[in-house]
């Protein structure tokens, strides 16, 4: 009988134990699993701020584009008002180094 008692009360022994590990193992799993969310969400945040910089990259090219064609309009107009006033005749529209194009499409060779 005594053998008895002592077998079972080493089965529950080991059956504690063994309850013991298996919550263990479930509090790593879950501590393992908040930390792989809390990575996605951060990759995922990531990439929302990549494709932001990425549109953002866009609209200033746009937006050189859209600056490059004022800058040469007003000094297309500027040079009209002046030959208008001095009476001389207008320059060609070749002559685009003079009228500063390159230097207004530089930011867009930089992206």
């Amino acid at each position: 009988a005594e053998a008895a008692a002592a077998a079972a009360k080493k089965a529950a022994r080991d059956h504690e134990e063994s309850e013991a590990q298996a919550w263990e193992k479930v509090k790593r799993l879950r501590e393992t699993c908040e930390r792989q969310a809390k990575q996605l969400r951060r990759a995922s945040e990531q990439q929302e701020l990549v494709r932001e910089k990425e549109r953002l990259r866009a609209e200033d090219v746009e937006l050189s584009g859209v600056r490059a064609r004022l800058v040469v309009q007003r000094r297309r107009s500027m040079q009209r008002q002046t030959s208008a006033l001095e009476g001389s005749p207008r320059r060609s529209d070749a002559d685009s180094d003079s009228l500063g194009l390159n230097g207004a499409l530089q930011p867009l060779q930089t992206l």
